[in-house]
C-alpha cells in the first residue's frame, strides 16, 4: 500500500499566505500562457511588448527591472524579438553605453492585438468578485507587497 493513495483535500484557509499566492499566480499564469501561445508569443515576450508599447525607448537595464528577469534573459529576449522583427534597438541619445529599444510597426500591431490578454485573465479570475471585493483584494495585495519591499 502506497502512502497517499487518495489525494489529500486542500484546505484553502490553512497554511502560509505565500502558498496560496503561489497557487493563484500559477493559475493566472497558465491562463495567460494559453492566450499568448495562441498568438505565437511567450508570456515574457508579451510582457515585454506591453512595456515597450507603453514606454518606448526603455533600455535592457530598464526591462531587467520592470520584468524582474536576469540580464542574460533580457538580452536573449530582445535578440529573439529583434529577429522576429518586433523591436529595433537604437543608440541612446545621452548614454553611449546604452541602447534604447522600440517597437517596430509589426511589434506595435502585435502589442495592440494582444493588450487585452491581461484584462481577459483578470475578468476570469475575478468573475465571482463584487467590485468591493476586487478593490479590497487589490488594496491588500498592494499592502502585502509594500510590507515586503520596505
Amino acid at each position: 500500500m502506497r502512502l497517499h493513495e487518495t489525494p489529500i483535500p486542500w484546505i484553502w484557509n490553512r497554511g502560509p499566505v505565500g502558498r496560496l499566492l503561489k497557487i493563484a499566480h500559477i493559475a493566472m499564469r497558465r491562463e495567460l500562457e494559453a492566450l499568448t501561445r495562441q498568438a505565437g508569443l511567450t508570456a515574457t515576450q508579451w510582457s515585454a511588448l506591453g512595456v515597450l508599447y507603453h514606454f518606448p525607448g526603455v533600455t535592457n537595464s530598464d526591462l531587467e527591472t520592470i520584468l524582474n528577469i536576469e540580464r542574460p534573459s533580457v538580452t536573449s529576449l530582445i535578440q529573439g524579438m529583434e529577429r522576429k522583427g518586433w523591436v529595433a534597438r537604437r543608440e541612446h541619445p545621452t548614454d553611449a553605453r546604452s541602447r534604447q529599444i522600440f517597437l517596430t510597426e509589426e511589434g506595435k500591431k502585435l502589442a495592440e492585438e494582444t493588450l487585452h490578454f491581461a484584462e481577459t485573465v483578470d475578468r476570469r479570475a475575478l468573475r465571482n468578485f463584487s467590485d468591493e471585493e476586487e478593490a479590497l483584494l487589490r488594496s491588500l495585495l498592494e499592502k502585502l507587497a509594500r510590507n515586503l519591499m520596505d
